[in-house]
């Protein structure tokens, strides 16, 4: 369901047909909504978006998409962060954390795409609104705010491209690959 909607948004970034294009919508709320009843239909594949980029979707999750939106899932990974909070936050105000981190993939996501189309600089004169995310709240959100050199370099496992911008989840692509865990293609980007 998300490789359906990311093509969707490369593929039409920001125009009127762009999934979840942050110039489509009145705040980041709104567009949070809209993502999450979107991705409910694609996920069940009832969403047009699955007629079209569905073919190019080479390797299909079922059984994890079913697993991981189970609501007893999400309850159990509910508890287990709130165990986590209970033997290791250091204080009680940690605890207002909490939420954000039960909710981090949505929240996530809606920082990296509104912020990335809104404000920041541009590396690469391309056909959408795409920015990349002042250091250091780009370093903090691990390079994913790196938006305009993602959607110049959409195949690019590394989302940095000048000296001072750092993708962190990149480093980890690096180390799976030094185990034997994935393997990074050697094309350069």
């Amino acid at each position: 369901a998300y490789a359906v909607f990311h093509l969707n948004h490369h593929d039409k970034s920001d125009t009127k047909n762009d999934s979840h294009s942050p110039r489509n919508f009145k705040n980041i709320f709104s567009m949070m909504w809209d993502t999450k009843k979107q991705f409910v239909k694609i996920r069940e594949r009832k969403h047009p978006l699955c007629q079209i980029y569905g073919k190019e979707v080479t390797v299909e999750w079922k059984n994890f998409e079913r697993f991981a939106d189970n609501p007893i899932t999400i309850i159990l990974m509910a508890i287990l962060f709130s165990l986590f909070y209970y033997f290791f936050a250091p204080v009680w105000w940690c605890w207002f954390f909490l939420p954000i981190t039960i909710l981090n993939g949505p929240i996530q996501g809606a920082i990296v795409n509104w912020f990335g189309h809104k404000t920041g600089y541009r590396n690469f004169n391309i056909n959408d609104h795409s920015k990349n995310v002042y250091q250091p709240i780009g370093w903090i959100m691990l390079g994913e705010t790196n938006q305009n050199n993602h959607h110049t370099y959409p195949h690019s496992p590394n989302f940095a491209k000048r000296w001072f911008e750092i993708d962190l989840a990149y480093y980890v692509l690096i180390i799976l690959h030094f185990f034997k865990i994935i393997t990074l293609n050697k094309k350069p980007f």
